[in-house]
């Protein structure tokens, strides 16, 4: 009787490039997901707050020196917005044309994940690079 075969796994770059996607792209910005789920909308001061610092934890985690420098201007500048909506109208949602369009508020974030995924699929699955480096890979 032939031995049963396995069922073949994911390979294991594909494994470390999904986890870092879940891990470093996708729970930094669950505070947005979470308040338009309990709230029914993002308020800017919870917008501006999980940007500026998912943008400069992009900053410290890239390999790229432009990457670095540019998300420090931006999340310096989300910071600063931050600043002045938190002392203006606290908890409040403001009309696009009171402040910045919502195609602004929300297009550097499309960069930086775009950026963030083009990267991370670069390091785990054409580098194998592994997202979590005391884990022993397979070799798949």
């Amino acid at each position: 009787m032939p031995m049963p075969r396995e069922i073949p796994s994911v390979p294991d770059h594909w494994q470390q490039f999904l986890s870092s996607l879940l891990v470093a792209v996708a729970l930094p910005l669950s505070p947005l997901v979470i308040d338009k789920a309990i709230k029914g909308y993002v308020p800017d001061t919870t917008l501006f707050l999980t940007v500026a610092l998912y943008i400069l934890a992009i900053a410290g985690s890239s390999r790229s020196t432009l990457m670095l420098g540019l998300s420090i201007f931006v999340g310096g500048g989300y910071l600063l917005a931050y600043g002045y909506i938190s002392n203006s109208k606290a908890d409040a949602a403001l009309a696009p044309d009171e402040w910045i369009p919502v195609v602004a508020r929300y297009a550097f974030v499309a960069i930086f994940v775009l950026q963030q995924v083009a990267e991370r699929y670069n390091r785990h699955v054409a580098k194998k690079d592994p997202f979590w480096p005391f884990r022993p890979t397979t070799g798949n």
